[in-house]
């Protein structure tokens, strides 16, 4: 099925579900920490962030079966709308997406293929809040705001909540488990006095409950199927170097090395993580396991994959399994390369901007 196919096929979607609205419900909301994977996906949409203040963020769209990327589907299925400045984020959440603009502080929900549904905006004492990340359950859409707030966005009604909770300091990115809501706090705007919290927040009573201590500058989250919660701090970028830890679900913390990206595979039981310490030389590809809680031996890429730049994202196609590794050098167009289950390089393409925040795959 090509992205032509996916137009007319989202329209029939959208008819339908207008028609069994009525037969629906939202009053159980499910907090499951695992999701089972898609059974099959058509491809990704690929976000760029771009340049801060450059207004150059992009939305592209891989097509797995013609394997050619349409840079430019964003403009094109909204009369000519440039996304705007610094896309942080973008969620597959139903039959809805939803895209994090931190620079242009708003939030764009579009269907399925991409058409503009709406433009959310949040303010707090008279300025726009920033959207840096999403998590969803099958009622709300959570987004952290870098003013310190943590807000959702009812799925049926795309209203936001006029309840916000308060964690840290320039929160990032947030994960789903043991009915918690965990939230990264990176104090990232404080340099050097980066924070160094994970924020648990109660989902029943959308209530802040407990504050984590972890390495300072904690920015990204996994969580396992046992629900185990992952944080990579970013340190210092200096004597404190990218560390890896787990939140147990008894909230003790445990440090597993170093990491600067991490991703779950599809059948949530290893973690695979890619260290590239700035200025280091070499780069670790490293996968842990789960129920060993003991690193895999070997790299999962080979070592004759050349990459254009460092990498910077790192994401499964659920179906395949196949690992989408994205590069940037903040110069020029960006990379995204597909990697085999056996580290071998399967083909890469350019993503039609700068700096990818990530491959987000559809059925």
């Amino acid at each position: 099925m090509n992205y032509k196919n996916l137009l007319f096929r989202s329209m029939l979607l959208t008819l339908s579900t207008l028609f069994l609205a009525s037969c629906s419900s939202d009053d159980e909301v499910d907090y499951d920490v695992w999701t089972p994977p898609l059974s099959s996906t058509q491809g990704a949409f690929i976000l760029n962030s771009g340049n801060q203040g450059s207004n150059n963020a992009s939305l592209a769209f891989y097509d797995k079966e013609t394997k050619k990327c349409n840079p430019t589907v964003f403009q094109s299925l909204n009369n000519g709308l440039e996304l705007g400045d610094t896309a942080q984020d973008l969620i597959v959440s139903g039959d809805s997406i939803y895209i994090a603009m931190y620079g242009s502080g708003l939030i764009y929900v579009t269907n399925i293929q991409g058409k503009l549904v709406k433009k959310i905006v949040s303010e707090r004492d008279g300025k726009a809040q920033k959207p840096r990340n999403f998590a969803s359950d099958n009622k709300y859409v959570y987004v952290t705001y870098f003013d310190g707030y943590v807000a959702r966005i009812e799925r049926k009604t795309l209203l936001v909540d006029a309840t916000q909770v308060k964690v840290g300091n320039n929160p990032e990115n947030l994960k789903i488990a043991n009915n918690k809501i965990y939230v990264a706090n990176s104090g990232g705007m404080n340099y050097p006095n980066y924070d160094k919290t994970v924020s648990v927040i109660d989902i029943a009573t959308f209530s802040k409950v407990k504050d984590i201590e972890v390495v300072l500058n904690p920015t990204t989250l996994e969580i396992d199927r046992r629900g185990n919660v992952y944080v990579i701090s970013m340190g210092n970028y200096g004597d404190v170097p990218n560390t890896l830890q787990r939140i147990n679900p008894n909230y003790s913390v445990d440090s597993l090395g170093n990491a600067t990206l991490m991703k779950i595979n599809p059948t949530g039981d290893r973690l695979y993580t890619i260290y590239a310490q700035y200025g280091a030389p070499t780069v670790d590809y490293k996968v842990y396991h789960i129920y060993d809680q003991k690193y895999v031996d070997g790299s999962f890429v080979n070592s004759d994959v050349k990459f254009s730049a460092s990498p910077s994202t790192l994401d499964f196609d659920p179906a395949t399994k196949e690992i989408y590794i994205g590069t940037s050098d903040y110069r020029t167009n960006a990379e995204m390369y597909i990697i085999s289950t056996t580290g071998k390089l399967v083909s890469h393409f350019n993503t039609g901007g700068l700096n990818p925040a990530g491959a987000f795959f559809i059925k």
